[in-house]
């Protein structure tokens, strides 16, 4: 007889944008659960859970692979409940207390 108890299953979700998400199967509550900090954005930028507290920079470039993903952004400025100075940035830069976005020309 197999047992698969001593078994943990981990998945990497790979979204039609690019972006990513890690989930493992919890036995207790017998789901998929996400890993924390897991999450990547379609650009490989790492999705914070909430607004970190040390310096981060977000790099929003466009080129082969990234399918349109201009939310992703927007996502960023959500989470860190910031427009970090407007949309269309090339890059953000968190100082670890306000997020700065840049043009990218």
């Amino acid at each position: 007889m197999l047992s698969l108890d001593g078994m943990n299953a981990v998945f990497v979700f790979t979204f039609h944008d690019g972006s990513n998400r890690t989930y493992k199967y919890d036995k207790g509550l017998q789901t998929f659960i996400s890993v924390p900090n897991s999450a990547q954005d379609a650009h490989g930028n790492v999705i914070p859970e909430a607004k970190p507290s040390n310096v981060q920079v977000y790099l929003f470039t466009t080129g082969p692979g990234i399918q349109g993903a201009t939310y992703d952004q927007t996502n960023i400025q959500f989470i860190f409940g910031d427009s970090g100075g407007g949309t269309g940035a090339g890059s953000c830069s968190f100082d670890g207390v306000t997020l700065h976005c840049h043009n990218q020309n």
